[in-house]
């Protein structure tokens, strides 16, 4: 029996060009979280995101970047200048030095299409190009159009896509640059 397992498209943004500020529809202020904020992060998560997920985020060097709306978190998208683990597929993501990762984009229900995500990673590019980043990559599965549509409307461009077939209990990946 072959399984499909998942299949995904990563996604690019240049930014050798200049990194347009996008604002949403309402007043958000983002910022990063150091870590004696991580409370505000467990407990905006905590419906979503098991606890052990986000200590190993943390853990990796992952960075949350948080919208804030009437002093409550709203959003939140993490970044790294590490390659990014993928757990669905199993599979690290490096596309070599100079490059941030972003990963895990959560907005509150209540304000899903009011372009917090879009905000949030605007800022994240913003930021990581301040650290020296050439560009940025994130990933979407192909089941989530949600995700693709605030890739596009951040600059990126589909990069590359990505399948996993598993065949009694192996893997085989496919990746290939769009």
């Amino acid at each position: 029996m072959v399984y499909m397992r998942h299949a995904a498209t990563v996604f690019r943004c240049d930014l050798a060009a200049s990194v347009k500020a996008l604002a949403a529809k309402v007043p958000v202020q983002i910022e990063p979280l150091s870590r004696d904020e991580h409370d505000i992060l467990y407990d905006f998560l905590s419906k979503h995101v098991r606890k052990d997920i986000i200590d190993w985020r943390l853990g990796e060097g992952w960075m949350p970047m948080v919208g804030f709306y009437r002093n409550k978190p709203i959003g939140v998208s993490w970044y790294s200048t590490q390659p990014l683990y993928l757990a669905s597929l199993g599979l690290y993501l490096n596309y070599g030095g100079g490059s941030g990762y972003i990963e895990g984009t959560m907005t509150d229900e209540s304000l899903r299409g009011m372009g917090v995500a879009p905000a949030i990673r605007s800022q994240i590019c913003a930021h990581l190009r301040e650290l020296g980043c050439k560009q940025v990559f994130v990933c979407a599965g192909d089941d989530n159009e949600a995700s693709h549509a605030v890739a596009r409307r951040c600059g990126f461009e589909p990069y590359e896509a990505i399948t996993l077939t598993r065949f009694l209990g192996l893997r085989h990946y496919e990746r290939h640059l769009l």
